[in-house]
């Protein structure tokens, strides 16, 4: 499934948008959680410095950050529709890449 825009997501589907990215080596990223009918319920900007120092590591690291967010507030039931631009994220979804 192809979203451009959240009017796209069917009204009963919780959302967890990331991305994340790198600037001089030091990673940046952030998340938004959207709940059924479109009210955000959180938006998130994020610095891992260094720590997160790869394009992927920093989206993998925004993508897990949202996830602990929704697991720590009770939201982990009910549909979700998770929306990123990882290449690394969707090879892992598809298995055309294995974790190592």
């Amino acid at each position: 499934m192809s979203v451009q825009t959240l009017d796209e997501v069917p009204g009963d589907i919780y959302v967890l948008q990331f991305d994340g990215g790198v600037h001089a080596n030091l990673g940046v990223g952030g998340y938004l959680v959207w709940e059924p009918g479109g009210k955000l319920l959180k938006a998130q900007a994020l610095w891992f410095g260094e720590e997160k120092s790869t394009n992927n590591e920093a989206e993998v690291g925004a993508l897990l950050e949202g996830m602990r967010w929704v697991i720590d507030q009770g939201f982990s039931q009910g549909a979700w529709m998770v929306l990123g631009d990882s290449n690394l994220v969707l090879g892992f979804c598809t298995r055309r890449y294995k974790p190592q």
